[in-house]
């Protein structure tokens, strides 16, 4: 911090003006040596020309090199003054949050600014004393943080200094190679480090051993130049494609198998890897070229880290090259990639796999998720799970387009109805080669992580926003509707939506609340698109118009998945997010009814009937959903979410996240709600369990009469003749929603 960087621009000058100077000798020399046209001949003539060019080249080549390091020294004081300027900011907002600061970046709560009632206050509160430690350390750690950024800067100099002033053969009249100046000197601190780098790790990549200062100054390397593109892009061409292969390869056999001791090293530089990949890709002719490269080697056949002869005899121990490039893509910021880039590697290895013969990804137990949660068996799930940061792309590759032809076509309908997830193979008694394929002796099981990343993208491709972030209800585009609206019409032709895989039903759930509006009013049996089994495409505000009963197959068959826990450590389940969402929509619903003049608050309110029945319609429907969950197994209790757990989840900020958020008129409407729904769920189950018929029971309406009472009395209309009749009017539209939802789970048998 008290080191003056003026210094180094000072030295850079005198450095161009050194070049100056041997450019004033170079013409002289050229002038009154090389073109002087002595009458010579013969040998001597010879060697002298041979002599005289040699000279004439340093000359030129110490201009060279004299500019280099000028740029050299310049690329550092930028460097160096930028990274300053960031932690003495830093530093100053420290201060500004009470700490005091030393010259050796330690950070402590500075009590000499207390006033002597805050001091002592500070000295008896415990909890006081304990933020404001956190707080320091916080501080702490970023001016540290800051502090090796410089170190590391510092050590990029260092290497490009040395590099420029090391001769390289420049060609023709070269006749010093190695100890004369360098004609190819260059003036990027960037390229000496991302071509040292790649050196070291070409000889990684080729099992050489690496000495641990090439180890720590291959990791300081990446992490130091973690953004820089011309580093990146120079360090990945000089490794190579398939060399960058081979080098995840190898970093995974030694971080497990060889060198386990420095297994956060290794990661490390996956990491490292991983951000260089995505920094070199932002530049397009780069990334064309990337994906051309790992088109041929993505499915060519590489030594695994685990070695031959495991696990079974006769293994050749081999993995593909999209399995070890996901699984260093997968240690980078999924965000920090290139949407476009993620989307097109991802349609890569999907043509890939169509264009096999057999399971291409298949692999031995040695490196499935119990065994080796490091190593990506199945790319194409692991390339997903990225586009799922990257919603507008997910949703284009996702797109089932709006024809049945299209629809069929469509990586949507493969993944969800037409691909064999089953890829780890977990008993051998040997292992052969047929042809080109590999043939494992043992049926092949999913794995426990199967779906994950297609989940994810899934979410984010019917949503738009990023799969795990707090759920919004709509608007939604054409695409993202259609995605979602074949999703449900795919799963319950399919399964009836009774089978739905394990992995997709917190993501489904979550994009079924984004969704909300919709699926309300598809519940209360108003399609938004009553004339056709397709969704009411209206630009960014369309829908989706999914069969009642293939909705409601479906909310069952995703119901049972869970969300998360209550402080008691019980389950909360997604269909208790879902109801909380559909009582939500319900008081929403309510919010808009038609306000009645004054002096008529006893008038039969047509509107008010109508929102009625479709209230009473959905949350009956909801109501059969949740009994079927009891019905069919006994320990799904539902209701989990309510009362106090509900209210420390959404102080936590956890679950709230599943809901979508209402209009206040809304809210004020579902806070004024105590009663505990699940009874309804609960007693509309014994009865049908005893009965085998819902239709003719009052039973478990009480919950939608709550929603209805809340808002009447909100409006003052809840003694009113018009409000009773609406509520009447819920009791039979509450019965007949929770038969259809009964009637549509009883033809999934």
């Amino acid at each position: 911090m008290e080191t003056d960087f003026g210094k180094l621009t000072s030295a850079a000058k005198a450095w161009d003006d050194m070049a100056a100077e041997f450019k004033k000798a170079e013409s002289a020399y050229s002038a009154a040596v090389q073109g002087a046209k002595p009458g010579w001949s013969g040998v001597a003539f010879g060697t002298a020309r041979v002599n005289f060019a040699a000279t004439q080249y340093e000359y030129g080549a110490a201009q060279t090199q004299a500019k280099a390091i000028a740029s050299l020294l310049r690329d550092a004081h930028q460097q160096f003054t930028e990274l300053k300027s960031r932690i003495t900011s830093l530093v100053a907002d420290a201060v500004k949050d009470g700490m005091a600061v030393d010259g050796e970046g330690n950070v402590k709560f500075d009590t000499s600014k207390l006033t002597d009632d805050v001091r002592r206050a500070y000295h008896h509160d415990p909890d006081y004393q304990a933020s404001t430690r956190s707080a320091a350390a916080s501080w702490a750690a970023q001016i540290k943080k800051y502090v090796k950024a410089v170190d590391d800067a510092d050590a990029g100099v260092k290497l490009a200094l040395e590099a420029a002033v090391r001769d390289e053969h420049g060609g023709k009249n070269d006749e010093t190679y190695g100890v004369g100046f360098n004609g190819k000197a260059q003036g990027d601190v960037e390229v000496y480090e991302a071509r040292n780098t790649a050196e070291i790790g070409t000889r990684l990549a080729g099992g050489e051993n690496v000495s641990s200062a090439d180890l720590a100054e291959f990791n300081r390397s990446l992490r130091d130049n973690a953004k820089n593109q011309e580093f990146s892009k120079t360090f990945l061409n000089g490794l190579g494609t398939e060399g960058t292969i081979k080098l995840g390869t190898q970093l995974d056999r030694l971080a497990y198998f060889q060198d386990a001791d420095n297994k956060k090293s290794y990661e490390s530089i996956k990491g490292g890897i991983a951000n260089s990949i995505a920094t070199a890709t932002k530049d397009a002719g780069f990334q064309k070229q990337w994906r051309e490269d790992m088109r041929k080697f993505g499915v060519a056949e590489y030594d695994g880290p685990a070695g031959s002869g495991t696990p079974a005899k006769g293994s050749d121990g081999k993995v593909l090259g999209y399995q070890v490039l996901m699984g260093i893509m997968e240690h980078g910021d999924a965000k920090g990639y290139d949407g476009s880039f993620v989307r097109g590697l991802t349609e890569d290895i999907y043509a890939a796999e169509k264009a096999s013969k057999g399971n291409i990804w298949d692999i031995s137990q040695q490196y499935n998720e119990k065994n080796a949660s490091w190593f990506v068996n199945d790319p194409l799930d692991s390339a997903l799970g990225l586009l799922s940061k990257h919603p507008d792309d997910a949703t284009k590759f996702l797109d089932p387009g709006s024809t049945k032809e299209q629809v069929e076509k469509s990586a949507l309908n493969y993944l969800l109805k037409e691909r064999d997830w089953k890829g780890i193979v977990p008993e051998y008694s040997e292992w052969t080669k047929v042809e080109t394929s590999r043939v494992a002796h043992g049926s092949p099981v999913e794995d426990g992580d199967a779906r994950v990343g297609f989940a994810a993208a899934l979410e984010a491709g019917a949503t738009g926003r990023v799969a795990g972030s707090p759920v919004v209800a709509g608007p939604h585009s054409e695409a993202q509707a259609a995605i979602l609206h074949e999703t449900i019409k795919i799963l319950d032709r399919e399964s009836k939506g009774d089978e739905v895989p394990e992995n997709l039903k917190v993501p489904l759930g979550r994009t079924m609340n984004s969704y909300a509006g919709d699926v309300f009013q598809i519940l209360s049996g108003e399609s938004p698109n009553p004339n056709g089994d397709t969704i009411k495409a209206n630009g960014n505000d369309s829908h989706i118009a999914s069969d009642q009963h293939s909705l409601i197959r479906v909310m069952r068959g995703i119901s049972d998945g869970v969300v998360g826990e209550t402080s008691d450590g019980d389950p909360i389940r997604v269909f208790d997010v879902l109801y909380e969402a559909q009582k939500g929509q319900a008081a929403e619903h309510l919010a808009g009814a038609t306000n009645v003049p004054s002096g008529r608050t006893n008038d039969v309110v047509a509107d008010w009937n109508i929102r009625a029945r479709d209230v009473g319609e959905t949350m009956g429907a909801m109501t059969g959903i949740g009994s079927d969950m009891i019905l069919d197994n006994r320990d799904n209790a539902v209701g989990k979410i309510n009362d106090q757990a509900r209210y420390a989840y959404h102080a936590g900020g956890g679950i709230v996240n599943f809901i979508p958020v209402v209009g206040d008129a809304a809210q004020r409407t579902v806070d004024a709600i105590t009663y505990e729904w699940s009874k309804d769920v609960s007693s509309a189950a014994e009865l049908t369990a005893r009965t085998e018929d819902s239709r003719n029971s009052t039973q478990g309406k009480e919950g939608t009469q709550a929603i209805l009472d809340a808002w009447a009395r909100q409006q003052g209309v809840d003694e009113t003749a018009g409000f009773k009749n609406s509520r009447d009017e819920s009791e039979g539209s509450y019965k007949d929603g929770r038969e259809e939802a009964f009637a549509a789970l009883r033809t999934r048998k």
